[in-house]
C-alpha cells in the first residue's frame, strides 16, 4: 500500500517519537538522581500511553486509506514495513506502560526497602539495554545512509549482525560500510555481552532477595520461640536446630527454584520456537515455506547458527524478525543460565559423592563426626556448666582465659581451612558447626546466677543481632562463605566475653 506521507502524518510520527523519548529520559533521570521514582514512573507511563495512542491513530488512518485504495483500484496492495513496525511499537508502549503501572501500584501497597527497590529497578540493566538499543538504531541510521537501504532493512541488518545470527542476505557493498563493520560489530557485541551479564546478575539477585524474605519469616519464628523461652535476646546466638533449619530452607528453596526456572524457561523457549515458526510460515507463504522449513529457520536463528539458506523476505517477516530475535534474547539467556546452574549442581553432587566414597576408603577414619566432636567440646574446659560461687576469682579468671584462647584457636583453624584447598582439610560443615555451636552458647547455663554482669556496650535489638547473624547473604553459597559466617559468630562471641569481663573489672 502506498501510505499517506503528508505533513500531518509525519508530524504525528515525530510527536510520538519525541514523547516516548522524553518519557524514557525522565525515567532514567529519576533513577540516576535517586529522586522519587514513583513520580518519574507516573510521567513515564503517561508518556508511553500518549505515544501509543498517537501510533494507534496512525494505524487507523493507514488502514482506512488501504481499504479505500483497494476499493478504488480493485488491485491487491500490501502494507509497508513502517506500518508493521508502528503496530509493534504501539503494542510495546502499551505493554510497558501497563507493567510499569502495576509495579508502581505494588510498590505503594507493599513495604519494599530502599535496597529492595533499587535491586528490582536495576539501574544498570536499564542503562545497558538503552546503550544496546542506541547501537541498533544508530547503526541502522548510518548503514541506511551509506548503503541506500530503507531504515527497517538497515535495522534488520544491524539486528542479525549484533546478535551474531549472521543470516547474510543483506551485506555491506561499499568500502565505507565494510570498514565501519569492524568497530561497529565489535563494540555492539560487547554491549550485547554486558546486557546478558546484567540479566544473569539481575535474576540471581532477585532470587536472593526472595530467599531473604523467606528466611526473615523463619527468623521471626526463632524470635517468637526465644521470647517464650525467656532468652536474653541481646546476646542470643543461633542454635544448632536453627542452623540446620536455615540450611534446609536454603537448600529446598534453591532446589525448587532451580527446577521451576528450568521448566518455565524450556516452556517459554519451545513456545517461542513453535509459535514463531507458525507466524513465519504464514508471512512467507509467497516463498512456499512449509511449517518444517519455518521450524528449521527459527531454530537456526534462535541458536545463532544462521546458515542463511532461508530468510524472511516479506515486509511483515523482516519487522517481526527484529522484534522476535530481541524477545528471544532474555529467554535464551535465562535458559542457558539455568541449564548451566543445573549442570553445575549435578556435577558438584557427583564429584562430592565420588570423593566421599573413594577418599574415605583410602584413609583411616578419624573421630571427627559431629556427635563425637560436640561431646568433646561440651565436656572440655568451656565454662558452660560452672557454678557461680564454686571457684575462686583466680580460677574463674583462668577458665575465662582458657575459653578465650579456645575461641581464638577455633578462629585460627577456620582461617586455615579457608586457605587450604586440600581434600584432607575439607571437613564436613555439620562437624564444624558442632564445635562452633557449644562455643557460642558457653556460659548461658549460669546466666541467671551472674545477673550482675552487664554488657559494656548498650545491647543490640533482637532484630539487629539476628539480621547480622542470619542474613541469607552471609549464608553459605559455598564452603568458604559458610566458614566466614562462622568466623563472624566466633568474633562476636569473643568480643561479648571480653566486654563482660571488662564490665566486671570496671
Amino acid at each position: 500500500m502506498l501510505t499517506n506521507t503528508d505533513h500531518r502524518t509525519t508530524g504525528l510520527k515525530t510527536t510520538s517519537l519525541v514523547v516516548s523519548a522524553g518519557a524514557d529520559a525522565v525515567y532514567l533521570l529519576f533513577m540516576v538522581l535517586h529522586l522519587d521514582s514513583l513520580k518519574g514512573y507516573m510521567v513515564t507511563v503517561c508518556g508511553w500511553l500518549v505515544s501509543a495512542v498517537i501510533l494507534f491513530n496512525l494505524i487507523g488512518i493507514e488502514t482506512q486509506q488501504h481499504q479505500q485504495a483497494q476499493a478504488n483500484t480493485n488491485q491487491h496492495s500490501i502494507y509497508t514495513e513502517s506500518f508493521y513496525a508502528c503496530i509493534i511499537a504501539a503494542g510495546l508502549y502499551t505493554l510497558s506502560a501497563i507493567l510499569l503501572a502495576v509495579y508502581m501500584l505494588s510498590a505503594k501497597a507493599k513495604t519494599f526497602t530502599s535496597a529492595d527497590r533499587r535491586l528490582i529497578e536495576c539501574t544498570s540493566i536499564v542503562f545497558r539495554v538503552n546503550i544496546f538499543v542506541i547501537f541498533l538504531l544508530g547503526g541502522a541510521a548510518i548503514y541506511s545512509s551509506i548503503e541506500g537501504w530503507s531504515l527497517i532493512d538497515a535495522l534488520y541488518f544491524t539486528d542479525y549482525t549484533l546478535l551474531t545470527i549472521g543470516i547474510g542476505n543483506l551485506t555491506p557493498q561499499t568500502h565505507l560500510g565494510r570498514s565501519l563493520l569492524f568497530p561497529y560489530a565489535t563494540s555492539g557485541i560487547v554491549s550485547l555481552g554486558l546486557v546478558i551479564t546484567s540479566m544473569t546478575s539481575f535474576i540471581s539477585r532477585i532470587r536472593d532477595m526472595k530467599l531473604r524474605h523467606i528466611i526473615q519469616t523463619a527468623r521471626q519464628g526463632f524470635s517468637s520461640a526465644a521470647v517464650l523461652e525467656n532468652e536474653p535476646l541481646e546476646i542470643r546466638f543461633p542454635k544448632w536446630t536453627e542452623i540446620m533449619e536455615l540450611h534446609t530452607i536454603k537448600s529446598d528453596f534453591y532446589r525448587r527454584r532451580r527446577w521451576a526456572e528450568l521448566g518455565l524457561s524450556l516452556i517459554a523457549w519451545f513456545l517461542l520456537w513453535f509459535l514463531s515458526a507458525a507466524i513465519f510460515r504464514q508471512s512467507e507463504t509467497q516463498d512456499d515455506w512449509t511449517y518444517f522449513v519455518a521450524l528449521y529457520f527459527t531454530f537456526t536463528s534462535l541458536t545463532t547458527i544462521g546458515y542463511g539458506d532461508y530468510y524472511p523476505q516479506s515486509n511483515f517477516g523482516r519487522v517481526f524478525f527484529v522484534f522476535w530475535s530481541l524477545l528471544a534474547l532474555p529467554i535464551l539467556t535465562n535458559l542457558v543460565s539455568v541449564m548451566g546452574d543445573v549442570f553445575h549442581t549435578w556435577l558438584k553432587y557427583i564429584s562430592s559423592h565420588v570423593w566421599r566414597h573413594l577418599f574415605y576408603k583410602c584413609r583411616t577414619r578419624e573421630p571427627h563426626e559431629h556427635e563425637c566432636t560436640r561431646h568433646s567440646y561440651i565436656t572440655s574446659n568451656v565454662p558452660s556448666g560452672l557454678g557461680c560461687t564454686e571457684h575462686t576469682q583466680v580460677k574463674s579468671r583462668m577458665v575465662s582465659i582458657q575459653f578465650q584462647l579456645q575461641l581464638a584457636q577455633e578462629i585460627q583453624s577456620l582461617l586455615s581451612a579457608m586457605t587450604d584447598e586440600s581434600l584432607e582439610h575439607k571437613e564436613k560443615i555439620c562437624c564444624t558447626w558442632s564445635r562452633i555451636i557449644p562455643l557460642l552458647h558457653a556460659g548461658e547455663y549460669n546466666a541467671s546466677c551472674s545477673s550482675e554482669r552487664t554488657p559494656f556496650v548498650p545491647p543490640k535489638s533482637e532484630n539487629e543481632m539476628m539480621t547480622k547473624f542470619m542474613d541469607p547473604l552471609k549464608e553459605p553459597a559455598d564452603r568458604n562463605a559458610e566458614i566466614s559466617w562462622m568466623l563472624t559468630l566466633l568474633v562476636e562471641k569473643l568480643c561479648l566475653d571480653l566486654r563482660n569481663e571488662l564490665s566486671e573489672i570496671m
